[in-house]
């Protein structure tokens, strides 16, 4: 049978596969205390002042069984830190340290502190301070998870420690301790495109394209192609010179227009070209833009209820202002309620009306 610990960390290890692709992101360091022993394998706890310190709790946890627990205390100043293993980072792409938090029991002067020492795990002053938890990360009885990046840390051997400081303090509970790495992993994507006037289905003949653009690589992605596309057509090669960060996205709009005057369906497709690009099959984005038209009417009776735009008017039907800068309107009887003259003394048919 599969022990707890191991479990959890096969539990923890496909979480992280569905949440940052299919293995670009990897788990290189991982501590679920689910084992008996405590502090695990390579853990040490530093006692700064105080009696209470830190412990294995089956009471509560994020995952598994088990998490690490700093007892509470009243009337006396504690200290104590539980130190992680040594951990050795690589020298490129983006670790950062992923953890979740619990903090139960209200408490006063309170706090809850990640340090990191690239030297020796024996001595609190060899450690630097990255975080204090506040906010909503301390909000009471909840489990919170907790990012910090490492960038500065890149290429050299850690020491992490979890530094809980109180006088007249709370419960601390952490769980699931990962850090995870995008090693180099190279892949941007365009997705969402939407024409500039996207608010009303009648396209010109210059209309402009915008399209979003995301980085799922770990490392900032500039200097890539983005092309235009028409219903199967070249339409523009352009040039992204800014930078999208790791994980990030932008916008990015078409100097190119294209004409899309025609009634239809067109189909308009945004390609990106960078080098490197690890999953070309994500390189294309494609969207289908219906322009309804405004044919002359030739079949009768002619009806319109203003029942499918919601509280637009329909394609098609235009105002002009003759004086002043009244607009007609489509409401619902719901917003009609209460307005002086428009409120129903009949049920619509319908949900919609036009007024003025």
């Amino acid at each position: 049978m599969v022990n707890e610990s191991i479990m959890k960390q096969i539990i923890f290890s496909i979480l992280i596969f569905f949440l940052f692709g299919f293995g670009y992101a990897q788990s290189i360091f991982f501590e679920g205390f689910e084992g008996a022993t405590f502090p695990p394998s390579g853990w040490t706890i530093l006692d700064v002042s105080g009696t209470k310190t830190w412990s294995r709790s089956t009471t509560y946890a994020h995952s598994g069984n088990a998490s690490a627990m700093h007892d509470w205390l009243s009337g006396s100043v504690q200290a104590t830190a539980l130190v992680s293993p040594p951990i050795t980072l690589p020298n490129h792409g983006t670790p950062e340290l992923d953890f979740w938090s619990r903090i139960q029991l209200i408490g006063y002067n309170c706090s809850s502190r990640i340090l990191i020492s690239n030297t020796v795990n024996y001595n609190m002053n060899a450690f630097t301070l990255v975080k204090i938890l506040e906010g909503d990360e301390v909000t009471i009885a909840q489990w919170r998870n907790i990012i910090i990046p490492l960038d500065d840390y890149l290429g050299q051997t850690i020491y992490i420690a979890f530094l809980y400081t109180a006088d007249d303090g709370p419960y601390w509970y952490i769980d699931d301790v990962n850090i995870n790495h995008f090693a180099g992993f190279v892949d941007i994507q365009p997705f969402g495109i939407t024409p500039v006037s996207n608010d009303y289905p009648l396209f010109s003949t210059n209309e402009q394209i915008i399209v979003r653009i995301k980085n799922n690589g770990g490392t900032p992605a500039s200097n890539f192609n983005v092309k235009l596309f028409d219903n199967g057509n070249l339409k523009a090669t352009e040039s992204y010179a800014g930078s999208v960060s790791s994980l990030g996205e932008v916008t990015y709009t078409f100097n190119t227009t294209l004409d899309l005057s025609a009634a239809g369906l067109h189909k308009v497709q945004v390609v990106t070209q960078l080098i490197g690009d690890q999953i070309p099959a994500n390189d294309t984005a494609t969207s289908m833009i219906n322009n309804l038209g405004c044919n002359v009417i030739t079949t009768f009776p002619y009806f319109e209820g203003f029942e499918n735009n919601g509280n637009h008017l329909p394609p098609c039907w235009t105002q002009e202002y003759v004086s002043k800068n009244y607009l007609w309107k489509i409401c619902d009887a719901t917003y009609a309620i209460g307005i002086p003259g428009l409120e129903p003394k009949d049920a619509f048919e319908g949900q919609y009306k036009a007024y003025f």
